[in-house]
């Protein structure tokens, strides 16, 4: 979800077994690289989904203070696979963890 803090004790542990994780990189209104870090250490899912930053389809002047999930994978530090669509079960999930980037499906 839009989440604007890392996870306490409690939260990481109601996670537990969480195998795809759908998490904010934007910074400013959501968490950012070094959060992401933290809780992606903590819940240790196999899939990290990045949500909530900057394409160059938004409005520039509204969401000028979110970073680019470019700048995040930068932060973050990981290879990553672009894809227009994702499909995954249990029975494929990776032995590492994947970050997935999907493509921004705004027109």
């Amino acid at each position: 979800g839009d989440l604007g803090h890392v996870l306490s004790e409690s939260q990481v542990a109601e996670l537990n077994g969480v195998d795809v994780l759908l998490c904010p990189v934007g910074g400013h209104f959501t968490i950012g690289a070094k959060e992401v870090n933290e809780i992606v250490t903590a819940i240790e899912p196999s899939v990290l989904i990045p949500m909530h930053y900057k394409t160059d389809k938004h409005d520039p002047k509204t969401f000028e203070v979110l970073a680019t999930v470019d700048e995040f994978l930068k932060d973050f530090g990981t290879e990553f696979k672009t894809m227009d669509k994702y499909s995954i079960s249990k029975n494929n999930l990776p032995e590492e963890m994947e970050v997935v980037v999907l493509q921004p499906q705004i027109n």
